[in-house]
């Protein structure tokens, strides 16, 4: 695959992608999104897939009616795994400069942009760093950090540098809000008893595109959703998007 070779993807194509909140109005093209009907766009394929398939119906009927998609998350489940530090398995040294295991510092792989951490996060609540995306000129595009929050569970936020991978996130106007200072924004929640729920909040800026999910094992709570946006809101704030 040619990594200089820009392309449309809908962003973190996870099971939990699918947006929840809507009514917005289409935007011009940005640098690192554009907000666009899917309707007769080839460009935009990848957003059509999951509206179109099976699952994809399903979730969003469930969405409509019950505010959720009840399913078996696998994503929960995994993000609730690492709760306990003693299951992050900590960077070795290791000559692949592809390997993607935790970090205790994003200063132990190099980054396409520069990170600081997220202050909005206290240090003892933090798990570790790990390095997403692609490498470009032997510079990681995206980074993952992971941490626990007292009422949220057990989160991850990541970041990838658009204006580098040369990708770009395509957003439905009919499910995106622009809650994330006013940045296109979706959000949604999967999940159930038996493997959790993940709450899910994603934005995409002028030169970054972000995530952020937190999961446990509560019951289901609404206002959770509204907590993991108020949290982005935050974080978003620790690097700032500049071009």
């Amino acid at each position: 695959m040619n990594k200089n070779k820009p392309f449309t993807t809908l962003l973190f194509l996870f099971s939990t992608a699918l947006p929840l909140l809507a009514l917005a109005q289409e935007s011009t093209p940005c640098e690192s999104y554009v907000v666009k009907s899917p309707d007769n766009n080839t460009m935009l394929l990848p957003l059509n897939l999951q509206s179109t398939t099976k699952d994809g119906v399903e979730m969003r009927r469930q969405i409509k009616k019950n505010g959720y998609y009840s399913t078996y998350s696998e994503n929960a489940a995994s993000l609730i795994a690492l709760k306990n530090k003693k299951a992050v398995k900590p960077f070795e040294e290791n000559n692949d400069p592809y390997y993607k295991n935790l970090r205790n510092s994003p200063s132990e792989f190099s980054l396409s942009f520069p990170f600081y951490g997220i202050s909005s996060v206290e240090n003892k609540h933090l798990l570790g760093f790990a390095p997403s995306g692609t490498v470009k000129n032997k510079q990681w595009t995206g980074i993952t950090g992971y941490f626990n929050e007292d009422n949220l569970g057990t989160c991850r936020f990541v970041t990838f540098d658009i204006s580098v991978s040369q990708r770009q996130t395509v957003y439905d106007p009919d499910y995106t809000t622009y809650e994330i200072n006013g940045k296109p924004t979706t959000s949604n929640t999967e999940g159930n008893d038996a493997s959790g729920f993940i709450y899910h909040t994603s934005w995409a800026g002028k030169r970054y595109a972000k995530m952020l999910e937190c999961a446990n094992k509560k019951p289901l709570a609404k206002q959770s959703l509204l907590a993991i946006i108020a949290l982005a809101k935050k974080i978003d704030n620790d690097l700032p998007d500049t071009p």
